[in-house]
């Protein structure tokens, strides 16, 4: 058995996001039958997906869910209320009886009853036909908030990286943007988060008016912590950071490419 829990997912701009933001979120309905559907309980069955299979057994369940992977330790997602999904026969005795319980909910409106905060946690299988077990699935119900310390490691097409981090991001005398990030979708995906900031917006240098060797701030100033909040609002506070860090190195304050734009129409 595995000490941890995957999710995998098959685009590899879908997993660098997961990273950036320390945002893992919700996908489904997921849970037993006909009850993961009823819209009374529906939003209570949209989950987080992780499979336990051990870590030498991963290429048959990367070949159905692809094969980039962020993985915690099984403790974090329990400390998140997560669980191993529980796997219940169609046409047996729990299955009926499964079926009967949550009817006599439903025909008595009863939708806070204790019961619906499992039925998430249960998937009904066909034996012969459709058995996903094999899968070893758990879930947390909702979205996943974390930090690149909660990562245990992350699996990419070149096989498993420990401990993911964006170690820095700073200028080659070249003026070369350099990123030192693990893994590389990581990478990639902070490099485009840059173009979109400067096509957003612009160093005031060469941009605005100047008396007396100061900006005449004819625009909005904006300060570098508001700008990048104003672009991606959800990245995760390591990730934005990095990239105060990085920008401030280039200005302290920015003006909106836009708003600067049309003072020269």
């Amino acid at each position: 058995m595995s000490q941890y829990v995957v999710h995998f997912t098959d685009k590899p701009h879908v997993f660098a996001e997961i990273l950036a933001t320390g945002h893992l979120r919700a996908s489904g309905p997921f849970g037993f039958s006909w009850a993961r559907k009823h819209d009374k309980v529906q939003k209570f069955h949209y989950s987080g997906c992780f499979s336990e299979v051990p870590l030498d057994s991963t290429q048959r369940i990367m070949r159905r869910h692809g094969s980039f992977g962020v993985a915690f330790t099984k403790d974090f997602i329990r400390r998140r209320q997560g669980a191993r999904v529980w796997y219940v026969d169609q046409g047996s005795t729990q299955a009926r009886r499964l079926n009967e319980h949550l009817s006599e909910l439903t025909a008595a409106q009863d939708f806070v009853h204790p019961m619906w905060s499992l039925t998430p946690f249960i998937d009904l299988v066909m034996p012969g036909k459709y058995e996903w077990d094999w899968e070893r699935e758990w879930r947390v119900q909702g979205d996943i908030r974390f930090t690149l310390e909660d990562v245990a490691f992350v699996i990419t097409p070149e096989g498993f990286e420990e401990l993911p981090a964006l170690n820095g991001l700073y200028v080659h005398p070249k003026h070369d943007l350099i990123i030192t990030a693990s893994p590389q979708a990581l990478v990639e995906y902070i490099e485009d988060r840059i173009q979109q900031f400067f096509q957003t917006f612009e160093d005031p240098a060469n941009r605005l008016p100047v008396d007396g060797g100061e900006y005449v701030w004819v625009v909005d100033e904006w300060e570098t912590e508001d700008a990048l909040a104003e672009v991606f609002p959800e990245l995760s506070d390591e990730v934005h950071e990095k990239l105060v860090t990085y920008l401030q190195g280039i200005s302290w304050s920015w003006v909106l490419s836009e708003t600067v734009a049309s003072i020269y129409e």
